[in-house]
């Protein structure tokens, strides 16, 4: 039978080291306490957490018409006409218990693309605050006649990292590797200037290099309007997916374009399921598609949903507020105070200081308002950023080299409004596409949710759900800067309000909630209504099989503590960057975490009694999320086998034996999926085009599968 282009994507990527992890799971929290947000403005502390050297601009040699283009995984786009050597072998170094590998290397008449790891790297010498930055020292390659290669482009983790160099001369085999120190270490605490001799030799005859074809764009535009902002600019069909990228053309005066969704159909009027692009490499954008190209009929049409932000000029206010001399992370202040600027009266309604040595400020207003500048005068600021739900509810938030106290003076200035939602389109199509074997690739894929399948469900107006019993959590975007938590039966019957919070978590007997706020931890006692409030923070909550205790992350550690907030304590785990909840074995006394490696998340069993701990296995997803059957056998979780493609949603063994693909990648699906109590049941979380969430129940025994009718994304079932 002959290959699909998906079968050669995914034994690629096998050979290769898994696609970057380019959301930091501490990010992945804040957004999903910020679910509603609509724009987020990176700090400093991201840049040191992720690092982007620069973005890369495919050369004109790359996309010339005529040569043979191709892409590896991990490694990017190389020309084909041309000799393309690779690493012949992983070259290792240790030092004070420290791992350096470098697993990988192409070398091109174009470019340098080196991947190297770094394991057990303990967090107590890596930076930790902003204003006290860690190395940025790139690493550099040193030639057999002593000069010198630096890097153009780097990014990835300190633990995993992807840097491009000029072009190696065709004579040299082999180099040396130096890295002056580990990224975002603080000088003097870890090893420095390694060095390691790495040699090349031909391509393996083993490699797949996955084609690609670029799409000269000749876009239809349906809308007259002679100053279209948005785009076109680079089309691509990379095995058998389609990548289109553009930019957005800003206006010249005050004020910018802001996209709001992106939907996609074909030509017979159906909804094409997209994703952001995901591969290495790509020219730098300011939006992008990513989908199948199996069964697309041509043209299809873009339409962008867009509204202009605007500042109103010369708007200013300033109001006072005393903090006193001695303010604590977690502190926040009620101010509700109304504030006139630009005509508009906006409230500002909270005041809160946090961990970074900064203030937060929560504002709400007009649902046309969005945003504004602020400042304290004489504050040393170390960054910012701030975000809204496009409904009036919006907060600004900076660090400082110094947290202001006492008295504080704030101006702020820039209000922004924003228009009325508007909608342009685009036509694009493919002369003469290659034909895809859409039998094939749906037959091979054996998942109990296919994207025909999930394209059936959630078109059907009415379909019988079936009979399961317990409660069911949710989160809905109800406007403010927190999602409101809801509890109902699981055919969203009896739906109530419970609290405001992310992350929330039901005990397994459904008699209290746990989730994460602004001022920390809370349990909540659904019957007597009892909020105990820890004092603080955390996020990927799990009961234990006995409701007595909770267990959390705080990204960095892992921690217990009793269901009332007492004898908090911190697992003695192996260091890490990123540590994530999975779940909780039977005997109350097993864990099952995740922890980021150099290969991805090693899924780890330990015991908390013993402190005995097993390896599992491996996945690739962005955040190390899974979740352990009630009954401690299975685990669902998210892996992506393939970097051209979306995660696809797995069950298997705890040991990863028995692996069964229950959602194929092409369903746009959310990282994290949830057990019934009976094991029976997994709910997806899934979600169109718009971003409307749409759970979807899954029979692991029978593949039935029915769309759930909630409002939100589902976090959890109980009994």
């Amino acid at each position: 039978m002959k290959r699909s282009y998906r079968n050669i994507l995914n034994d690629v990527a096998r050979q290769h080291i898994p696609t970057n992890t380019d959301l930091f799971p501490k990010i992945a929290a804040q957004l999903e306490r910020n679910i509603l947000m609509k724009t987020f403005h990176a700090s400093p502390a991201i840049s040191i957490i992720i690092l982007v050297v620069a973005l890369s601009l495919l050369t004109g040699v790359v996309y010339a018409v005529g040569h043979a283009l191709g892409y590896i995984p991990g490694i990017g786009f190389v020309n084909q006409d041309t000799l393309v050597r690779t690493l012949i072998q992983p070259a290792t170094s240790e030092r004070d218990g420290i791992k350096l590998t470098v697993t990988d290397a192409v070398l091109t008449s174009e470019k340098t693309v080196v991947l190297y790891t770094l394991d057990n790297v303990p967090w107590d010498i890596m930076s930790r605050q902003e204003n006290e930055p860690g190395c940025y020292d790139l690493p550099l390659l040193r030639l057999p006649d002593g000069s010198m290669l630096a890097s153009n482009e780097a990014g990835g983790f300190s633990s995993q990292m992807r840097v491009v160099y000029p072009a190696i001369p065709a004579g040299v085999d082999d180099v040396t590797f130096i890295l002056p120190c580990i990224m975002n270490s603080l000088p003097g605490l870890g090893p420095e200037n390694w060095e390691l001799r790495i040699g090349f030799g031909s391509t393996s005859p083993e490699m797949t290099i996955v084609p690609v074809i670029q799409i000269t764009p000749n876009p239809v535009v349906e809308s007259m309007n002679e100053t279209a902002p948005f785009v076109l600019d680079n089309s691509l069909l990379v095995g058998d997916q389609y990548i289109l990228t553009g930019t957005t053309k800003q206006p010249e005066a005050d004020g910018y374009i802001e996209l709001i969704n992106i939907q996609v159909t074909d030509a017979e009027g159906t909804q094409v399921n997209t994703q952001m692009p995901a591969l290495t490499d790509l020219p730098s954008f300011d939006w992008g598609l990513q989908f199948q190209a199996e069964a697309v009929e041509f043209p299809i049409t873009l339409a962008f949903e867009w509204k202009k932000i605007e500042p109103i000029v010369g708007s200013t206010a300033v109001f006072k507020f005393d903090v006193g001399e001695n303010p604590q992370p977690g502190q926040e202040w009620a101010v509700n105070q109304p504030i006139q600027i630009g005509g508009r009266t906006i409230t500002l309604e909270t005041i809160r200081a946090d961990s970074r040595g900064g203030y937060n400020f929560s504002f709400s207003g007009d649902p046309d308002v969005s945003g504004l500048s602020l400042q304290i005068p004489g504050a040393a600021v170390l960054g910012g950023g701030g975000g809204g739900d496009g409904q009036g509810k919006f907060s600004v938030s900076q660090s400082y080299t110094e947290l202001p106290k006492s008295k504080l003076k704030v101006i702020l200035s820039n209000l922004l409004v924003s228009t009325p939602p508007e909608t342009w389109s685009m036509q694009w199509s493919f002369e003469n596409p290659p034909e895809f074997e859409a039998n094939e690739l749906a037959s091979s894929s054996e998942a109990c949710l296919t994207v025909t399948k999930w394209n059936q469900l959630t078109e059907q107006n009415e379909m019988q759900f079936p009979t399961v019993e317990g409660k069911i959590i949710t989160t809905v975007n109800e406007g403010g800067l927190l999602p409101a938590i809801y509890i109902s039966n699981p055919d969203g019957s009896n739906s109530r309000y419970a609290a405001t919070g992310g992350w929330p978590s039901l005990s397994n007997a459904g008699d209290r909630l746990a989730y994460s706020a602004g001022d920390g931890l809370h349990v909540f006692d659904l019957s007597t209504e009892e909020n105990i409030t820890f004092g603080y923070d955390g996020y990927g909550i799990i009961w234990s099989p006995d409701d007595t205790r909770l267990l959390f992350t705080t990204t960095f550690n892992l921690y217990l503590v009793n269901s009332d907030g007492t004898n908090l304590e911190k697992i003695n785990t192996d260091p890490s960057q990123v540590l994530a909840t999975v779940g909780w074995l039977p005997d109350n006394q097993g864990i099952i975490y995740s922890k980021l490696t150099g290969a991805g998340f090693e899924l780890i069993k330990y015991n908390l009694d013993s402190g005995e701990t097993e390896t599992l296995f491996t996945i690739n997803n962005k955040a190390g999320y899974g979740a352990l059957s009630p009954d401690g056998k299975w685990l669902v979780f998210a892996d992506r086998v393939s970097e051209a493609a979306n995660w696809s949603i797995f069950t298997s063994h705890v040991d990863g034996s028995e692996r069964r693909l229950i959602a194929e990648p092409e369903v746009p699906t959310a990282f994290m999926s949830v057990w019934s109590p009976d094991g029976s049941w997994v709910v997806i979380n899934t979600h169109s085009s718009d971003g409307s969430q749409i759970p979807v129940l899954v029979n692991l025994f029978t593949c039935q599968s029915a769309v759930m009718s909630l409002s939100g994304p589902v976090h959890g079932w109980s009994r």
